[in-house]
């Protein structure tokens, strides 16, 4: 039996690589995002090209309750995840001022949230009564 693997920020870039290469090794995936089409999207692909399940759950882990709203997903689906692809997150670059406005604050909530609201135990601990985390890693910047 495969493992089910639950990736953050799947819609796009590494996100949906690491979704797509568990998938081709025959895992089943739970995709998570805020871009509820693009999941889809790719969850539809996944399921035709490498004949597994795929999950859909649109969250956008800036919120406060993320975790906690994922976990309750899982559970009225009668889901439970094995490994956990934290990846959720995005960057910008430039010149102070020349930004978009409201971006990088969005970008620090997602990151705080990932950092310090992790979800790994509210999703592992109630799903297999155990969790840990392997590695984990951040960048910032001024």
């Amino acid at each position: 039996m495969r493992s089910t693997a639950l990736i953050t920020g799947a819609s796009s870039g590494l996100g949906a690589e690491f979704a797509t290469q568990l998938a081709a090794r025959g895992h089943e995936v739970i995709l998570v995002a805020r871009s509820g089409d693009r999941l889809a999207a790719l969850a539809k692909r996944l399921v035709d090209e490498h004949g597994v399940r795929a999950h859909v759950l649109v969250q956008d882990l800036a919120e406060p309750d993320a975790a906690r709203r994922i976990a309750h997903q899982l559970t009225a689906r009668g889901l439970s995840v094995d490994l956990l692809v934290n990846n959720a997150g995005f960057g910008t670059c430039g010149r102070p001022g020349k930004r978009p406005a409201g971006r990088p604050r969005t970008g620090h909530r997602v990151a705080s949230a990932a950092r310090l609201r992790s979800p790994v135990p509210p999703l592992t601990g109630p799903a297999l009564g155990w969790g840990r985390r392997a590695a984990s890693g951040g960048v910032g910047g001024v």
